[in-house]
Parts: C-alpha cells; structure tokens; sequence
C-alpha cells in the first residue's frame, strides 16, 4: 500500500509480503529486497511510502516499526514506534515537508512525526480518539491536510508549528474519501471512496 520512487528506481510498500518490490524503470527488470526479521510477520503492515533524501519511510498500519528502505546502502530496517504488538490500523499514510514526516491518523489519537536526519519520532495529540478517521495525507507548502474517511471533517496540520485545526465537510456516512493530493501549488483534492463528490480545498 505504497509506491515511490528514487532516481530509476521504483519502491513498492509490502503490505503482506516479507519483502519490498523494486522495480528499475530503465530496463523494467524486478528484484526484491528482505524485510528486517522482526518486522516480517503479520498483515496490513504498512500504509504509504514517502522520500527523504535516498531513504524511504513506510507509515505503520499494523506494524510496531516505521519501515525505512535505504537505497544506499540496499538494506531495509525497521524504527520502533513503541505501539503494542496488537495496535492495529494505527496510520494511513505519510508524507515529507521539509526535514519532517508526518503519518495520518487513522485509528491512532496522534499524528506520528519522523524527524528525517534523526530518525527520531514523537506524536501530536489530533484531539480526537475515533476509528477510522482519516485516510492518506498530502502537504501543500507547510501545511498538511488529511482526507475524512469516516471523520466529519479534513485535518489540517501546520508543519512548522506542530500545531492542528479542523474543517467541517459534507458526509453522507463513513468511507467517503480516501487518498488526497496536491494540485497547482494552490488546491488538495481527495479521492471519493462511497462520496458521491470529489472533495476539494482551496489554500488560503
């Protein structure tokens, strides 16, 4: 659940499988690389991929570890984001602004933040404690947006001040958008699922 790329070099998340796909676009030819022993086992494992520097990070689903490929190196490792084994649908997604990531939540009641060159991680608080709430995230310059998947309204996140505010939507139920992107430099569309609508924000 996942895709980027890196120079010629395309990266494909594992959600049930023990390894990440690679596939080179210069000749089409496919190679695998193994997952770290630890973050192997289990399903939904990841949810998302985004780039920082020559690195990938892999937003954790179901998995305890946030999934880092290194392509310099040609390894993968996993980063312990001390959730509990049995936490399930923690994140749905991730994104790169500046020297930060930030994964969106989705049963979790925090925004997980990576610090690129550290590779630390903290979490913000998205006041809110419910299921399923948003699905994907995007950034538009400094600001974050995720799109409302069973929440009544998108999450909008300054990535500078790691601070949050929300704004209300039209829904018709749960599932209504999932996945969003930036377009021109100045809108975030989002994908429907069961929303009978494309939902669409304009910056400023």
């Amino acid at each position: 659940q996942g895709i980027a790329s890196i120079n010629n070099k395309i990266y494909f998340t594992p959600k049930n499988a023990k390894c990440v796909l690679v596939l080179d676009s210069s000749d089409e030819s496919t190679r695998t690389m193994e997952l770290p022993e630890d973050c192997k086992e289990g399903n939904n494992k990841w949810c998302g991929l985004t780039v920082y520097k020559k690195k990938l990070f892999a937003a954790p689903f179901n998995s305890h570890c946030i999934l880092v490929i290194d392509t310099e190196t040609d390894t993968t490792y996993g980063i312990n984001c001390g959730e509990r084994s049995g936490d399930k649908y923690k994140w749905s997604g991730i994104t790169t602004v500046g020297k930060k990531m930030f994964c969106s939540p989705y049963n979790s009641s925090s925004i997980l933040i990576i610090d690129g060159d550290t590779e630390s991680i903290r979490e913000i608080s998205c006041n809110d404690s419910s299921d399923y709430k948003w699905w994907g995230i995007t950034a538009l310059g400094t600001i974050a947006y995720c799109a409302p998947y069973y929440s009544k309204s998108m999450l909008i996140i300054d990535t500078e001040n790691e601070t949050i505010q929300t704004i209300d939507v039209k829904t018709s139920g749960g599932s209504q958008w999932m996945g969003l992107t930036a377009v021109m430099d100045d809108k975030v569309v989002c994908a429907p699922c069961r929303a009978e609508k494309v939902l669409m924000i304009e910056d400023g």
